[in-house]
């Protein structure tokens, strides 16, 4: 499923029923305002709709105030890649005629679930529950997150980065050597099988209760394997590699070296040059781009697999130069069908008003508090060819043409 449409009411810094975010003909889209008005919030929203069972904190409701619900509506549009999954579930009947499936999640107590509803075609309007065990089934046809916080932890970044290479390692492996990978799995299940009939299980089992029960003598302790679930071959990767960034004579090509790192998976410390430095000595503006240029690597995508990337704030940290180089990467991601990004933003060098399907918004703050977007698609110029031939003249000439949107 791909996203359409991300509705907020009531969700931290956001007020009112005018908070609507879409991607219609846009893979793009750029969310600018002014300072301390909450912009972040619709990116943390979306996570927030997502998370399995989230539970709300005082400060998730709008100025504290668990009187009003917070509301979060999310509609998706069904893929050819959802057609299986869509006719072995029975989930069509939650499908519209375009395609559309809609749900709504509210959340009206601190340190509660949410209420979760999907919109039913015949009652015309949202029903409790619905959509079959509607919790794994978002989690699992929704697009995969990649959260870039304007300013996150060296390590959240770089355990981000492992687990994407551990996930493009695996899909390699079972692609290109299906029969040695069946082998490895048939050989742990072979162990995990010995560890459950020889008895290991029980025998740590009966040496814990041994203790257990002078406490509790009328409970036990049961320790036994997971049934059905498939051994996680990822785990034997960890950090079995390791991203580092040197220098190279091509201007053009400075992080070159990170991406390559990353496509040939090097293996453990022995293997880096004395003359390069770990991935986390160097500072945020290089991380971050050599971040997004790794991401590139990932943009490949088969299977019909969708991913959002939520960024807050890219242009931190970097150089102008940097940042023009930092906007066509974010274009060519987005070129990708199976990919979506929201930017939060400051910078209207971003912007490239002659690339097709991009959206600007705009997150205003009236003085009643209630907040508001107004968004626009690459077309907002387009009275004529002539006039959208000047403004992108402009815009070339100096980005700050772009500085209309902030007000």
């Amino acid at each position: 499923m791909k996203l359409v449409s991300l509705k907020m009411n009531n969700f931290r810094a956001i007020n009112g029923e005018g908070n609507v975010i879409e991607f219609k003909d846009n893979n793009i889209v750029f969310l600018f305002g002014k300072n301390n008005i909450g912009k972040s919030s619709v990116l943390h929203a979306y996570k927030y709709f997502t998370s399995p069972s989230q539970k709300a904190l005082i400060t998730d409701f709008y100025e504290q105030d668990t009187t009003k619900e917070i509301v979060i509506e999310a509609t998706f549009l069904k893929e050819g890649s959802d057609i299986d999954n869509f006719n072995e579930k029975g989930l069509d009947k939650w499908v519209d005629a375009n395609g559309l499936v809609k749900f709504r999640k509210v959340w009206s107590e601190v340190d509660k679930a949410a209420t979760k509803m999907t919109y039913s075609i015949e009652e015309s309007d949202f029903v409790a529950g619905g959509f079959g065990g509607l919790e794994p089934i978002l989690t699992n046809a929704t697009p995969n997150i990649i959260f870039i916080e304007a300013m996150p932890s060296v390590k959240s970044l770089t355990d981000w980065l492992e687990k994407e290479i551990k996930n493009k390692l695996l899909k390699k492996l079972k692609d290109n050597h299906q029969a040695e990978y069946s082998s490895a799995l048939t050989a742990i299940k072979s162990l995990q099988e010995k560890v459950e009939n020889e008895g290991y299980l029980g025998e740590i089992s009966q040496k814990a209760n041994r203790y257990f029960s002078e406490t509790f003598p009328e409970l036990q302790l049961n320790i036994q394997s997971t049934p059905y679930k498939e051994a996680d071959l990822s785990k034997a990767f960890e950090k079995d590699f390791s991203v580092t960034i040197g220098d190279k004579k091509d201007e053009e090509i400075k992080l070159a070296e990170a991406v390559e790192a990353a496509e040939e998976l090097l293996g453990g410390d022995e293997n880096v040059s004395k003359l390069d430095r770990k991935f986390d000595l160097h500072g945020h503006g290089l991380i971050r781009q050599a971040i997004i240029n790794i991401l590139s690597l990932f943009k490949d995508t088969k299977d019909g697999e969708k991913h959002i990337i939520l960024f807050e704030e890219p242009e931190l940290y970097l150089h102008p130069s940097n940042k023009r180089k930092f906007r066509n990467t974010l274009y060519q991601i987005a070129e990708q069908d199976d990919y979506q990004i929201i930017c939060v933003s400051h910078d209207p060098q971003l912007i490239d008003m002659s690339r097709e399907h991009t959206s600007l918004a705009r997150f205003v703050k009236k003085e009643n508090g209630e907040t508001i977007i107004y968004q626009a698609g690459d077309n907002v110029f387009s009275k004529d060819e002539e006039t959208k031939d000047r403004v992108l003249m402009l815009n070339r000439f100096n980005p700050h043409i772009c500085e209309t949107f902030f007000f």
